[in-house]
């Protein structure tokens, strides 16, 4: 008997290469048997002898491939042979070769890999705020009364040494007559007087001059300490003084510090010393030059930003305190190779692109990636100058690339990525009835996260990750098993829980991506041990998602996609169905 594999096509709405096909080689439609009848069997054993045996595979469905000539069983078309390709795949993708009519048919276009000078931009928002270093503050040591104000507004420029205000003190006045009582005396009563004088903030200059003149003044001046801009007055007229109160503060603005904020991705790229450049709103057209002076140790928890003061010169004072500014900071990375950034798959696990070959072979190539430049990806590795990269039409190939992959057996690194075998998979055994109460929940709670996602929200799916964690761990612990393969239904679980466990995400985005491991192992698990289920549950697929696994299970037949949410609601397609059990 023929040992056929149905595994999903991971396409919707487009024309895979294998469909293609029809377009250059004509197929003979022959009555055949009908699927549901029929029972054809599904075994990974055949893709696992591709290495070794001719396959072949329905033009029609891709997805459905044979280690033995035959007919398809849901088109009754003739399975065609399964061209051997040389070259070697990565995980979970194999290579294709396509015909160069068929190229044209599916808009493949490929770009050479360049080597070139790159020059990387930077960009964060900041905001100006004062030079902590050149900001100064004026109090009194001693108890007093306003006697007069020198300066009298916020915002006034001030020198160092000009004189802000005086202060009436009786204290100050009985101390200065206690230094002179003792100044004729001399000796060590005469030196702590004049040390009292000292911290009180009185001058050697001030000191000197009333042991000439005999004469203690009631008023204390005090001066500016460094030339600047007062951005800060808390004092009045006749105003009484307590020791320690802050009377002014000023600021020294012909420098200011900007605080930019620059993503956890950015960090690797910004150090101290860098030269970067600003531009406020206010002044369109005008540049400052400054450098990057300092990168905080810590993390913004709630914006997962880290702050980096940056200095400027700010001669003319246009640079004002809580001014937005725009920041970049421009990096020279040398000669480096890139490529279109829309040429670069990332499935979270690898990076790989399409280099097309000589004979129309197109082969996945794992790469190291370098940091993103505008629309271009710098590749540390993986390609060399001038190899051919595909840009257009990689979706398709990578679709194509993904079932070869799935009928070569060439995927096992990449489990999420295989065909689902149906009910005569290997250890295949469906859960009793006293299943249903363990699973209901469970289920319930994973469509409950399912719906959120796909409605873009966030608020509650950590609530319902918690409620999922615990639903899965009931099931951990319970004895329901199925007798005739207890161990393989128990490593399926522990999976199950393991990717339970690391739904915890922060943001929408990291949702999506921690729900579509779960979404894998819940997959497999109830392919293999399906529960009976309240109502049969539908396996989607998504071809767009590449961060994690694109599958997930929902219960009505209008697709909801929760990874792309309400920007592409309707991608994907079902692949197959979990019925209701037993």
């Amino acid at each position: 008997m023929n040992k056929i594999l149905i595994g999903p096509c991971p396409l919707t709405g487009l024309l895979t290469v294998g469909v293609l096909l029809l377009l250059v080689a004509a197929c003979d439609r022959k009555p055949g048997p009908n699927p549901q009848s029929e029972g054809p069997m599904h075994d990974h054993s055949a893709a696992g002898a591709g290495e070794s045996k001719q396959l072949y595979q329905c033009s029609m469905h891709p997805n459905v491939i044979s280690d033995k000539p035959g007919t398809c069983p849901i088109c009754a078309m003739d399975l065609q042979p399964v061209k051997k390709i040389d070259a070697k795949g990565i995980p979970g993708r194999a290579p294709v070769q396509i015909t160069g009519q068929q190229e044209q048919l599916i808009n493949i276009r490929t770009v050479p890999v360049k080597k070139e000078s790159v020059e990387q931009t930077i960009r964060a928002v900041g905001r100006v705020v004062v030079n902590e270093e050149k900001t100064g503050a004026i109090n009194s040591r001693v108890m007093g009364w306003v006697e007069k104000l020198n300066v009298d507004t916020t915002g006034e420029t001030v020198e160092k040494g000009q004189p802000l205000m005086a202060i009436y003190s009786p204290d100050l006045y009985s101390a200065q007559q206690d230094y002179l009582i003792a100044a004729r005396q001399g000796g060590s009563l005469a030196e702590a007087a004049r040390k009292r004088l000292e911290l009180w903030g009185i001058s050697d200059a001030q000191i000197t001059e009333l042991k000439n003149t005999g004469k203690p003044t009631n008023t204390l001046e005090l001066t500016a300490p460094l030339s600047g801009t007062v951005i800060e007055k808390n004092v009045v007229p006749a105003q009484m003084i307590q020791p320690g109160m802050t009377l002014y503060k000023i600021a020294d603005l012909s420098e200011v510090w900007v605080q930019a904020e620059f993503y956890e991705s950015e960090l690797p790229f910004v150090e101290k010393g860098q030269k970067t450049a600003v531009t406020v709103p206010a002044y369109p057209g005008r540049e400052w030059d400054g450098v990057v002076d300092f990168i905080y140790p810590f993390l913004e928890g709630k914006t997962r930003t880290n702050v980096a003061r940056l200095v400027f010169d700010n001669p003319d004072g246009l640079l004002k305190p809580d001014m937005y500014a725009n920041v970049e900071i421009r990096n020279d990375l040398g000669e480096q190779l890139s490529v279109p950034a829309g040429a670069v798959f990332d499935t979270g696990k690898q990076q790989y692109v399409f280099v097309k070959q000589s004979d129309g072979v197109f082969v996945p190539t794992l790469v190291e990636l370098g940091p993103r430049v505008g629309e271009r990806q710098v590749i540390r590795s993986g390609v060399q100058a001038g190899d051919a990269v595909v840009v257009d039409g990689n979706f398709l190939l990578d679709s194509e690339s993904q079932l070869k992959a799935a009928a070569s057996g060439s995927d096992e690194e990449a489990p999420e990525e295989q065909a689902l075998a149906l009910a005569d998979m290997p250890g295949f055994a469906p859960l009793p009835a006293a299943a249903r109460p363990l699973y209901a929940p469970l289920i319930e709670t994973y469509l409950a996260i399912h719906a959120r996602l796909a409605a873009d929200t966030f608020e509650g799916v950590a609530n319902d990750a918690v409620k999922l964690r615990e639903e899965v761990k009931v099931i951990a612990e319970s004895n329901v098993k199925p007798p005739e393969a207890a161990d393989a239904y128990q490593k399926r679980v522990q999976a199950l829980e393991a990717s339970a466990a690391k739904l915890t995400p922060a943001n929408l985005e990291e949702a999506r991506v921690a729900f579509g491991r779960l979404s894998d192992d819940l997959i497999v698990l109830l392919t293999q041990f399906p529960p009976p289920v309240e109502k049969p549950l539908q396996v989607m697929k998504c071809p767009m998602w590449q961060k994690s696994p694109g599958r997930w299970l929902q219960t009505g037949e209008a697709t909801e996609n929760p990874f792309m949410g309400q920007a592409m609601l309707s991608c994907g397609e079902a692949v197959t169905t979990i019925d209701k059990g037993q």
